[in-house]
């Protein structure tokens, strides 16, 4: 599969959009999973084609709650049974969701689908284990995991802090968790790499939203990430050792992010995204 094949059906988008309108917070919650999960993927060397996958599975694994009813998703507190079977299904849902935009989609919707999935056979849809579970659903299952932990949900409004999430993951790990993969997390973490896009999104809360998602939507997991630092005043050389890429793959990545948003330079993209006119200089 090729990136196009991901990044060309305009169903994609769509369903982004409606999952952001339908709950707000899961929206949230998947664009920082997809972060994270395209940050680990980094850290296994997986190539750039699976970077990208695991990043629209992340954004995406979800998006079978759009056929929930929206009480049960903001339910606090334990669920009934049959209320419990529906959100047990959000997965498989999901990935035929996907699979019903495009047969090219399968490999984002098989992630999508075991994202559940627990390492010692215990998840669901399918029961899967060890690494008969897909590996992207691998990385998307410790991802969703640390970022539900560490931010106030609907059905759970308490939060903790970074390290307790951590010590909660490595308290399942082997057991709901792959022990390949929770350590990603906490070298992603102890580098200041756990990306928070939600603050992307709120500086550009008051542009008009035709202007505002179709150029979010279209970047790359790559592309994000760089924008993601950019937008918190990094220069090229400090965002290309947290990557640990060149100063020119940078400006590669920052190139295609100013021809989706039709500016010239990098203070013109910050000056949209902010709404500010404010010179800010990122040279070197």
């Amino acid at each position: 599969m090729t990136p196009d094949a991901v990044t060309q059906p305009q169903s994609l988008p769509t369903l982004d959009g409606a999952a952001a309108i339908y709950d707000p917070d899961t929206a949230e919650h998947s664009l920082r999973t997809a972060h994270t999960s395209a940050s680990m993927a980094g850290l296994l060397n997986l190539s750039e084609q699976e970077i990208l996958t695991v990043w629209w599975a992340a954004m995406f694994h979800d998006v079978g709650k759009l056929t929930m009813r929206v009480e049960v998703l903001r339910q606090v507190g334990p669920l009934d049974e049959a209320d419990e079977r529906e959100l047990r299904a959000h997965p498989a849902v999901g990935s035929d969701l996907l699979l019903a935009v495009s047969p090219a989609l399968a490999p984002i919707a098989a992630a999508v689908r075991a994202h559940h999935e627990r390492w010692d056979g215990s998840g669901y849809p399918d029961g899967l284990k060890g690494d008969r579970i897909p590996l992207l659903g691998r990385i998307i299952a410790v991802a969703s995991a640390f970022d539900s932990l560490t931010r106030p949900r609907p059905y759970r409004p308490g939060a903790v802090g970074a390290p307790e999430a951590i010590g909660e993951l490595r308290r399942w790990s082997g057991r709901k968790f792959d022990p390949m993969i929770v350590p990603l997390v906490v070298e992603l973490h102890n580098n200041g790499r756990v990306v928070d896009a939600t603050g992307v999104l709120h500086s550009v809360q008051h542009l008009p939203e035709a202007v505002r998602f179709p150029q979010l939507n279209a970047l790359s997991a790559r592309q994000w990430e760089v924008l993601s630092h950019l937008m918190r005043g990094e220069r090229v050389r400090t965002i290309a050792d947290k990557l640990f890429v060149s100063e020119s793959t940078v400006r590669n990545h920052l190139s295609a992010v100013f021809e989706r948003f039709g500016v010239h330079s990098q203070v013109q993209l910050l000056a949209l995204l902010s709404g500010s006119d404010e010179i800010i200089t990122l040279n070197g």
